[in-house]
């Protein structure tokens, strides 16, 4: 980290934390992001012409604030995903290599600080969860080996059915799928209510995730419009006048670290 830059996020930590203890101030969720940036920086390391930074964080707060911030994002959930898009964006904005899609685990603590959080970073979510993310980070000298997450070669299979009725079948393993008009798309549908890029539905966290990409129409779920949700067997999801099946989708339990 430069100098300036270096000093700059210490001013920033004792102003959070000194405002925090002077006010009483609750949460707010650039806290919490500021805490995962700073984790993630921490721990990342060269790889030849990459910089390679940690994709599983456990941030622990007061289970109060954490009320707070679900409730402002929708639910706990909610909350953990966007912390996840947030460090994806941050890692993408610094030109750092994410071995996997960011996955962000929300840990109650009562003894958390107050108006604060505490994030630990590049262990798998839930081993750092089961510890109680009570370990400090080692130096960025350290030397730590990474083994990739064993995980099914398919997690899903999709029936897309287009307005012409006709069905097709695909498969979602470890990538993203998206799903539009555009014949770059990995599931091209051939429908003039759907976007040129219209959805993703993507692995996270050991779930298979679908995200509407900014789609004129929209895209439903349940017969409810959705921005991101989380996807179960049986889920039909409606885009423009194709509708796509969901079989077979489930927790990931055999990936591990």
């Amino acid at each position: 980290m430069r100098p300036l830059s270096f000093l700059e996020r210490s001013l920033e930590r004792v102003f959070e934390r000194s405002s925090a203890r002077l006010f009483r101030a609750p949460i707010h969720r650039v806290v919490v992001e500021r805490r995962l940036e700073r984790a993630m920086e921490e721990r990342r390391r060269r790889s030849g012409d990459r910089v390679i930074v940690p994709d599983a964080y456990v941030v622990e707060m007061r289970p109060a604030d954490m009320a707070v911030l679900a409730a402002e994002a929708g639910d706990a959930a909610a909350l953990a995903s966007a912390l996840a898009d947030r460090a994806l964006a941050f890692a993408r904005a610094h030109g750092y290599t994410m071995l996997r899609l960011p996955t962000v685990t929300l840990v109650p603590e009562a003894d958390a600080p107050a108006g604060d959080a505490r994030v630990a970073a590049d262990e798998t979510a839930a081993e750092v969860a089961a510890r109680g993310a009570r370990r400090s980070p080692p130096s960025m000298d350290a030397t730590r080996v990474l083994e990739v997450p064993r995980a099914p070669a398919v997690l899903a299979t999709l029936d897309v059915r287009e307005p012409s009725g006709a069905v097709r079948r695909f498969e979602v393993g470890n990538g993203p799928v998206v799903l539009g008009r555009d014949a770059g798309c990995d599931i091209v549908l051939a429908d003039g209510r759907v976007s040129r890029r219209h959805a993703r539905i993507a692995p996270r966290g050991g779930f298979l995730v679908l995200s509407d990409l900014g789609s004129t129409n929209g895209t439903f779920v349940r017969d409810e419009r959705v921005a991101e949700v989380v996807l179960g067997a049986g889920d039909l999801i409606v885009l423009g006048d194709s509708t796509v099946e969901v079989h077979h989708a489930q927790p990931d339990t055999g990936a591990q670290a």
